[in-house]
């Protein structure tokens, strides 16, 4: 795939390249301008390459947010075509695991046995994000599992912006039948694996992101980014 010949697309595709986020990840450029650390979401004018971005990902018990309990998230924390931090967090859910789950996700009740429950883990990963702008693949799922989970335990939602990947999927590549993660990642070339668990489809959605950046908006904006999507949201 050609991608332009900007100093930032050379690192989005180099990044895509690695075999693996940490000790393979590109080193950090130098400070710059960036929205991290604030709890306010960076103006529409804001360079991409200046706003911190967290693709997340959250395993559950099952398909509705009603009735099912979230098992894990993971994120991984990125700005301009740099991975800052890649982390997730095994759930206690309170209750036993479905094997129907189970067969999908690969999480177990003994995995999870000694794990901290939600109301425990949550303000980690909303520190974690903190100041960044979340992105899911099908995101109002994981937004609808994590809301009724925040009201189940009394927690207050973050205000971080949520943008639905899959939207922009739809928007950057009409051209593929299913914009499911694993048909994205095969129309793109990014290299993954262990589809279903949380923390390697949000390093393959990291990936996916930075690549589409540089092909589509090497020199865009946030407002811009906001524009190519239906519907931007919070956890609120």
């Amino acid at each position: 795939m050609m991608l332009p010949r900007s100093r930032t697309s050379v690192r989005f595709a180099l990044l895509a390249l690695a075999p693996a986020f940490g000790s393979n990840a590109l080193p950090a450029e130098p400070a710059a301008p960036t929205n991290a650390g604030a709890d306010h979401a960076p103006a529409n004018t804001t360079p991409l390459t200046n706003v911190t971005f967290v693709a997340f990902d959250t395993e559950t018990t099952g398909l509705s947010a009603r009735n099912s309990r979230a098992i894990e998230i993971a994120a991984v924390r990125f700005r301009n075509g740099v991975i800052l931090a890649a982390t997730n967090w095994l759930i206690n859910p309170g209750m036993p695991i479905p094997t129907n789950a189970t067969r999908v996700n690969g999480i177990t009740d003994a995995m999870v046995s000694n794990c901290p429950p939600f109301r425990a883990a949550f303000p980690a990963f909303a520190e974690f994000a903190r100041g960044s702008v979340l992105l899911a693949h099908n995101a109002r799922f994981d937004a609808a599992i994590i809301r009724a989970e925040l009201l189940r335990n009394g927690l207050e939602a973050p205000p971080n912006l949520v943008l639905d990947t899959l939207e922009l999927s739809k928007a950057w590549y009409p051209a593929i039948k299913s914009h499911s993660l694993e048909n994205v990642v095969r129309h793109i070339g990014v290299d993954a694996t262990n589809f279903h668990r949380a923390q390697a489809d949000s390093e393959s959605l990291a990936r996916i992101v930075m690549l589409s950046f540089a092909r589509f908006l090497p020199r865009g904006t946030l407002g811009d980014l906001k524009r190519a999507t239906p519907r931007v949201f919070t956890l609120r």
